[in-house]
């Protein structure tokens, strides 16, 4: 029963408005449940329904509600979630499938961050949250090296086309780091990891997507999340 319910909100997620605590609670934390379990073959599934839950802005006000509750509920989502990605960062030889969680995660982790203050301020509080999402905007290297030894037209477009895959969740990351330095409460968090941040600007090659282990729509996103961390309000 509780997988069929899965498999409907995944599929109509963009059309589902809870007007009722109690419902969006009991799907939160069905859809919890089944994300924080690394063997469950409904893991996908139930992070498409989340992701879909939480674009539309008619949900904001149930995602909003985690925020005026005690925080567990809010970092029992986060940490599920989180815990589908990989900590170590992008890794080339990722399977189609981990490379559609992985995308669907971040897609849900950005979704959260662009609900409100209270929410940006949970996630970068969050245990390793801020390192991962620094690590997934990088490119694998094994992938850019790949890339840059490809000579062939061809084949270097071939190798342009499998990198570029990669891009949406690289930028997602750093959007959603973004989204937490407009917090000024967020600020003396994220000043902690500046050379991190900064690491970022000097991996970037100005060149899009070919040939660095940052884009360019990357590196604008880390420019722009040092100078929020350092503007004053």
């Amino acid at each position: 029963m509780r997988k069929n319910a899965i498999v409907i909100l995944s599929n109509i997620g963009l059309y589902v408005q809870f007007d009722n605590v109690e419902l969006s609670n009991a799907a939160l934390d069905t859809l919890t449940d089944v994300i924080s379990d690394p063997s469950g073959n409904y893991r996908y599934t139930a992070l498409e329904a989340l992701a879909k839950l939480t674009l539309i802005d008619a949900n904001w006000d149930m995602i909003t509600h985690l925020a005026n509750q005690t925080s567990t509920r809010l970092y029992r989502v986060v940490r599920s979630v989180l815990g589908t990605l990989p900590t170590a960062g992008l890794t080339c030889d990722a399977t189609p499938e981990e490379l559609a969680a992985w995308e669907m995660a971040s897609l849900v982790i950005y979704n959260l961050a662009s609900v409100e203050d209270r929410i940006r301020y949970a996630l970068v509080r969050t245990p390793g949250f801020v390192t991962l999402m620094v690590k997934l905007c990088r490119r694998p290297t094994a992938d850019v090296v790949r890339v840059q030894s490809t000579t062939t037209p061809a084949s270097k477009n071939t190798q342009q086309q499998q990198s570029a895959q990669f891009a949406p969740i690289c930028r997602r990351s750093m959007r959603t780091l973004v989204e937490c330095a407009r917090v000024s409460g967020n600020r003396e968090v994220l000043v902690r990891y500046e050379k991190d941040l900064m690491g970022v600007l000097t991996d970037a090659s100005g060149e899009g997507v070919v040939n660095g282990l940052v884009d360019q729509e990357v590196e604008g996103l880390a420019a722009e999340c040092l100078y929020a961390i350092h503007t004053e309000e």
